[in-house]
């Protein structure tokens, strides 16, 4: 019941309007998407594919297989860790003859050549979680990326009385939650003139790798590091466990984004302090609805964003699931 309360609350307030997620939680009638063919799920075929090995996508991908099982759809999941693959997974896909792709794209700018392939056959793309440069997919869902960005950096100014000295740790460069998380922080920032980024630097979304950056970031400035803000929270959970390590966890803040079901656990017990929660359940089920509707010849909005929620040890309870 929790989740459902939260599902509708989502969606009164999302940044365009937005189609309930599904019908049967909010029964709430939507002008900006349209079905018009009777077509029963089982004669349609939708493809998917997710960046990469990281949790988030991960999870993603989990909910929408089991809503395709609720749903008797058939669905194709693949997973890519570069452009290359995700591209040669487009091409089998179109060759399986889709009625629809679904791309949670592992580049901001190189999947034109696979979005370009499935529309030149017909086939409508619909864009999850992150985004592509390019005008050609029938919608985008998922979370502004650069409000998760100004949310986390706001919090931790607010903690640190407007002044001190934080090292961010971000995801991979061409992706484009790692850059627009980063204009979000950058803009924030702005307004805080005493509070200095004594480094920036890449952790690959890993938290091995947060680890080890972590490690080479205190080795470097020692004491002088205030906080800790991470682009996503599998990086922050390493950073955490390198200052629990060093009897470090109570002398820096730390913030991560996605709200997790590690971090708000983590949260709950101390060893980070705040995560920016989307809504993976919400852009999962939201996919595979506006699939289903192109597939059966529907109409869908060009955009659906699904606000960030910041999470603290306030409101963590709420969150866990």
């Amino acid at each position: 019941m929790k989740k459902h309360i939260l599902i509708i609350g989502l969606i009164c307030t999302l940044l365009h309007f937005s189609y309930p997620i599904p019908l049967s939680v909010a029964n709430i009638p939507n002008k900006n998407i349209k079905q018009e063919n009777d077509i029963t799920n089982g004669n349609i075929l939708i493809g998917a594919t997710f960046l990469g090995s990281y949790e988030f996508p991960i999870t993603i991908r989990k909910i929408m297989l089991n809503e395709a099982k609720k749903k008797k759809i058939d669905l194709i999941t693949k997973v890519a860790g570069s452009n290359s693959t995700q591209t040669e997974q487009i091409k089998e896909m179109i060759n399986k003859k889709v009625d629809v792709l679904i791309l949670n794209s592992a580049d901001f700018e190189g999947n034109t050549e696979g979005i370009n392939l499935a529309v030149k056959e017909n086939i409508p793309v619909v864009v999850v979680n992150t985004l592509v440069n390019s005008n050609k997919p029938v919608s985008y869902i998922g979370s502004n990326d650069i409000e998760a960005g100004e949310i986390s950096m706001q919090f931790i100014a607010e903690k640190l009385s407007k002044k001190g000295n934080i090292v961010i740790l971000k995801g991979k460069a061409k992706q484009s939650s790692t850059i627009q998380r980063g204009l979000g922080i950058n803009n924030t920032i702005k307004n805080y003139p005493e509070i200095r980024v004594l480094e920036e630097v890449s952790a690959q979304w890993s938290k091995q790798e947060a680890y080890y950056q972590m490690e080479k970031l205190y080795e470097k400035y020692g004491e002088s590091i205030n906080a800790v803000v991470a682009h996503n929270d599998e990086m922050a959970l390493g950073a955490s466990n390198f200052l629990i390590d060093k009897n470090l966890r109570n002398d820096i803040l730390l913030i991560g984004t996605d709200g997790i079901n590690d971090a708000l656990k983590a949260l709950k017990n101390g060893e980070i302090d705040a995560t920016v929660y989307q809504d993976a359940e919400g852009q999962a089920k939201l996919a595979l609805e506006a699939a289903l509707v192109l597939a059966k010849g529907g109409t869908i909005a060009k955009s659906y964003f699904l606000p960030y929620k910041l999470v603290t040890e306030e409101n963590v309870d709420y969150f866990i699931k």
